[in-house]
């Protein structure tokens, strides 16, 4: 049974990276805007953040000879790669908020930053940044401000990226009812107000 198109142009790019031929090119072409979507989630129109998740991915992928790449071959073959390119951008993009936040550099993010996945297309992008930036700051209290922390991740990825709880389960590699539970644990420490904005962010 063939692949659909797009997949079967993934398969080709992937092998001949595996292979050691150049093609970040096409790499790029195939999933450069899931990268670019998830820096503006964290960022907006950060355009050397940009680079620096894309270079810190591709040294992922390239690692332990392109094990990633192989691995998604032999095993996954016929899934789409590009869940595990948004997974690692996440994971890179929670760490670079992590270090900015110790370090004290971030700001609001200029006028023309847009957050992907918003259907309110009369608010104000800037304040559509602010509030990330505040539901982030929230987030990273809640999980304890811990510099490697599983949970920070788990309410990022349902609270910011609005992802299931089954998602999350498969990429974190944990039970569903362990990431429910957690998120339920960490959600009572919160004020009823706290979890009233997160309920709105999670529903625009």
């Amino acid at each position: 049974m063939s692949l659909p198109k797009d997949l079967q142009a993934q398969k080709d790019c992937l092998a001949k990276l595996a292979a050691g031929v150049d093609a970040w090119p096409q790499f790029w072409d195939l999933f450069g805007g899931i990268i670019e979507t998830e820096v503006y989630r964290f960022f907006g129109n950060d355009t050397h953040m940009l680079d620096d998740i894309y270079q810190e991915l591709v040294l992922r992928l390239l690692a332990g000879n392109r094990r990633a790449i192989r691995r998604h071959l032999t095993i996954r073959s016929r899934d789409d790669f590009g869940g595990f390119v948004r997974m690692t951008a996440r994971n890179l993009l929670i760490d670079a908020w992590r270090r900015r936040k110790r370090r004290g550099e971030l700001q609001l993010l200029d006028n023309d930053a847009m957050l992907p996945g918003r259907n309110n297309s009369s608010a104000n992008p800037a304040q559509q940044v602010l509030s990330e930036m505040q539901v982030l700051e929230l987030l990273y209290g809640v999980a304890g401000r811990r510099r490697e922390s599983t949970t920070f991740k788990i309410l990022v990825l349902r609270f910011v990226a609005g992802e299931s709880v089954s998602y999350i389960a498969e990429q974190m590699q944990m039970k569903e009812n362990t990431v429910r539970h957690r998120i339920h644990y960490y959600m009572k420490k919160l004020s009823r107000e706290q979890r009233e904005t997160l309920a709105e962010m999670r529903d625009e």
